[in-house]
Formats: C-alpha cells, structure tokens, sequence
C-alpha cells in the first residue's frame, strides 16, 4: 500500500484523529525534519541517532554534567569519605543493621583499649585470662541459719590442699578408726568382732589386774593368777579368732534332759539349718504322699457346721489348703458329684451308626458313665451304645423302642471305659431321637 495519498477537498477523505471534547487533533507520525529526510524518530530507547533530542537553554561546557549531576569521575580514594550513612535501627529487630548493596568491610580489631572502671572486674578478668589465682575464697556461715550451699554444676570439687575438721569429737573418732584405738571400751580393728573385743578387754584388764593383786572394785584378790577368768579369756579369744575367720567352734550340745523347760535356739532371725539327721522321738506326721508310711499317726480334725441350709464358711480359691467340714456330731460331710463331671446330648432325624456321642479325654484318661437317657420318635427302632466308634465295642446292649419311647439309665457303679477312647450310638429305624449321657473324667 502507498504511503502517501492525495487528499481532494470536498470529498470526504478519513483521516485518524482524536477526539477531545468534540474537537478532533489529527495524530502525526513523526520523522526526521531534515529536509528530504524519512527516518523515523524512536519512540523510546533506540539509536542516538535517531532519538528525538532536546536542547538545553543554555549550552553544555563541561560534557560530565547534566544539569547539576556530574558523571565520569572516579570515587574517592584513602581515607576520603563519599558522604554520610545514616543507620536506622527502628525496625522490628533493632539490633538489626541491613544493607541492601554494596561492599560492608567488617573491622576485625580494636585499636583503642576499652577503660575498664571496676578494679575487681578488671583483676578478676586479668587473672581469669592469665589462670592466676583470685585470691582466697571464704565460706562463712558462723550463724547456723542455713546449710552451706557449694553450687558446681554437677561437677566433682578437688580440695587441692587439707581440709580441716574442726569437729574434736569426729576428729578423735577418725583417728581411732584409722588405728584401731579404743574408743571407749570398744576396739574398732579391721577384723575384730566389737561385742566380743569389748568382753576380751575387760577379762584382759580384770586378769591383769588379778595377777598383780589390784582391787576390782572392794575385792582384793590376791596377786595369784586366776585359772577361771584365764580360761575364760583364752576361750573368748579362740572364739573371736574363729568368728574373724568363719571357722567352726566345735560342736554345740544342747541337752534338756530333764525336761524342765523348753530348748530355746536363737538364730537372730536367721534360718536354722541341720547339717545330719533330726531324730525326733514324738509323733511324727510329715510323710509325704506316696512314701512308705512311717511314724505314729497323727490325728486331724474338721470343722463342725450346722446344716440348716446356709453356706458353711467362706468359700476358698482353688488350689488353697481349706478345712474339711463335719457335721455337730463329727460326722464328715461328702461330696458325692466327681469334681470332673460332664454332661453332653445330642439329637438326630435319622438312624446313626456309630456316631460319636462323647469325645476321648486323653492318654491315660477314662470316661466313666453314669447316667444315659434316650428318647425316641414317631417311627418304633433300636439303639445300642459303646466304645471306639472306629470300631464300636458294646457297652450297653440294644434297647428297643416304641413310637415315643423311651428308657433312663443310672448306674450305681459307673460303667469305665477303655483309656483314651470315646463314647457313641448305633441307631437302628429310627428317626427322630435324642441321647443325654452323664459322667466324670478320671484316670
């Protein structure tokens, strides 16, 4: 499309304006106003050349300004400052300082001293610094009103020098202790027994004092040695020695033969143990279940209840020792029902060949039957009951039924069965029946 177009007046032709206010401003596109020039002035950032320019009021002699703003120079060097920077810390971290661009240079020393104006500080800093001692620390607390308090942190103090006891009773006492000393009638030794050194010290000063005649107490005995209190003391010593070392002391006899009163061992608390055969010569009943029966009997007794019907006594929990119960005139009350009862029945709808009835109990175990009740349907059959059903082996012979019939068994001796076998029925034109079957498990 040519660029240029003939304008003819009068016929109407469109040109692009804008229209402000009903006043239409035609829209020039701008070009180099040299003369025969069309280069197109940038609309923004382009070549200088092209880029509309501006010409200042007055002329440029120095080309580093524009206006008051200079360029090209170079930054100042040393120790010059380029102006000023405020700090300003009222952020929400005052202690915060942000610098947004820029190189910050960190000063890594302090060439001025920082005065320190306490002394004590300042001593304690230098010898903190230097190791040296801070004097000498005193605990004072002459008042009594608190405990002294050493504060460490969990740490282990070291005492480097001697720690006084100012306590004479503790320090007389440690001192003893260390050498054995007598605190008063007790030697404290290593190995020692304290109750029997205590008994040695003073035969030891009674026998010296009896060899050399010296009144114990009112009574002069004679400057003679005493054979009673000599032997006394030997004993006590050998005793002491075999006390220190867990020697025997012989052998221990203890008789009460006549029989005047009781024999009184006294162990401290401690368990007596018999090291040989106790043979006791009055009634014994301590055999054990299953041993060969011994000794003469011992006789046992019950607890006699009322029977009127109320319960006899606390109940206990199994496997407690309990009290067998007697009636007023001693006679001892039974309990007939085996501990390891069981009952179990079964219904059918049509006739059964050896159907297990009751489950083997275990190797070494046997079902006992006490009772058996059956009872039969609309149509007249048989039923027989037995051991094994792998095989059944007949314990209670075929019984026959009529319509609605039926048969209780109770057998005052219970009918065993082999070990570890079960227990079922052989059912013969019946339909509709059932069986109960009672018993109790015991080897």
């Amino acid at each position: 499309m040519a660029d240029n177009i003939a304008i003819t007046a009068g016929t109407g032709t469109t040109i692009k304006t804008d229209d402000v206010a009903g006043v239409h401003y035609q829209q020039v596109k701008l070009v180099d106003g040299t003369l025969e020039a069309t280069a197109a002035i940038a609309a923004d950032v382009g070549v200088k050349a092209n880029a509309l320019r501006v010409v200042p009021a007055n002329d440029i002699t120095d080309a580093t300004y524009i206006g008051d703003i200079k360029f090209g120079e170079a930054l100042p060097s040393g120790t010059a400052l380029l102006g000023k920077v405020g700090i300003d810390q009222a952020t929400a971290n005052a202690n915060e300082v942000v610098v947004k661009s820029g190189t910050v240079t960190v000063v890594t020393s302090i060439t001025n001293a920082v005065a320190v104006t306490n002394a004590p500080l300042t001593s304690i800093d230098g010898k903190m610094v230097s190791g040296t001692d801070i004097g000498d620390v005193t605990i004072n607390n002459a008042s009594g009103a608190a405990a002294v308090n050493v504060q460490d942190g969990g740490n282990t103090i070291t005492v480097d020098g001697t720690v006084a006891v100012t306590n004479a009773a503790l320090t007389s006492i440690d001192a003893k202790l260390v050498t054995g000393t007598v605190i008063g009638d007790v030697n404290l030794g290593a190995t020692d027994n304290a109750v029997l050194d205590t008994i040695d010290a003073v035969l030891d000063t009674i026998n010296a004092k009896l060899v050399t005649g010296t009144v114990i107490g009112d009574v002069n005995l004679g400057a003679t040695d005493n054979a009673v209190l000599d032997t006394i003391d030997a004993v006590l010593d050998t005793i002491n020695a075999k006390l220190v070392t867990g020697t025997d002391i012989g052998d221990v006899t203890i008789n009460n033969a006549s029989g005047a009163s009781a024999v009184n061992v006294q162990d401290g608390g401690n368990a007596l143990t018999v090291d040989g055969t106790v043979t006791a010569s009055n009634t014994a009943g301590d055999i054990a279940s299953d041993s060969a029966d011994s000794g003469n009997p011992v006789k046992v007794g019950g607890k006699a209840v009322n029977m009127d019907g109320t319960v006899p006594g606390t109940a206990v929990a199994e496997a407690d020792r309990a009290n067998f119960i007697t009636d007023l005139y001693g006679r001892q009350c039974v309990e007939t029902v085996h501990p390891n009862f069981w009952s179990v029945s079964a219904n059918y709808s049509s006739a059964q060949t050896a159907v297990e009835v009751v489950a083997a109990p275990g190797a070494g175990l046997s079902l006992y039957i006490t009772d058996v009740v059956c009872s039969n349907g609309a149509v007249a059959g048989n039923m027989k009951f037995g051991e094994d059903t792998a095989s059944l082996v007949d314990k209670i012979e075929v019984m026959y039924f009529a319509i609605n019939g039926g048969a209780a068994l109770h057998f005052r001796t219970p009918i065993k069965l082999t070990a570890n076998k079960n227990f079922g029925l052989t059912s013969v034109t019946c339909t509709t029946h059932s069986v109960t079957v009672n018993g109790y498990t015991a080897p």
